[in-house]
């Protein structure tokens, strides 16, 4: 049980920083719109007024939300790329964390049966004596 609160808190942690609750919040407002639509008018009519670019108060909170988000990011350096780890460092790390293994040779096992070198047992066998 705590293996999964562990593995469900991690993903909650990780969709929450890539901003993931935004688009969710997003497809609540579409929902939300597309089902008050479709007690007016027809299904393609209501998909078609929901998507047209008309915001709702949600669709707006979302944006706004969306755009915080971005300006308070890192921003990325001239070539357009952040920097997070130097390679070199890595890989000493990784040395430490996880040493190269020995390389293990297979040698096939010698193909030996049961009873081809032994003696067969006495027919019948014996019985005990009371």
């Amino acid at each position: 049980m705590r293996q999964r609160l562990k593995v469900l808190s991690c993903l909650a942690a990780w969709l929450i920083a890539t901003g993931c609750q935004w688009d969710l919040a997003q497809i609540v407002a579409w929902g939300h719109m597309f089902a008050g639509y479709t007690q007016e008018m027809t299904l393609t009519a209501a998909a078609r007024k929901t998507f047209s670019g008309e915001m709702c108060p949600l669709c707006k909170a979302v944006q706004k939300g969306k755009q915080e988000q971005e300006q308070s990011a890192p921003k990325s350096t001239a070539a357009g790329k952040v920097k997070l780890l130097d390679a070199a460092p890595l890989a000493a790390v990784m040395q430490v964390i996880s040493p190269p293994r020995p390389a293990i040779r297979l040698v096939p096992a010698p193909q030996t049966f049961a009873g081809r070198d032994r003696v067969a047992p006495p027919l019948p066998p014996p019985r005990a004596v009371a």
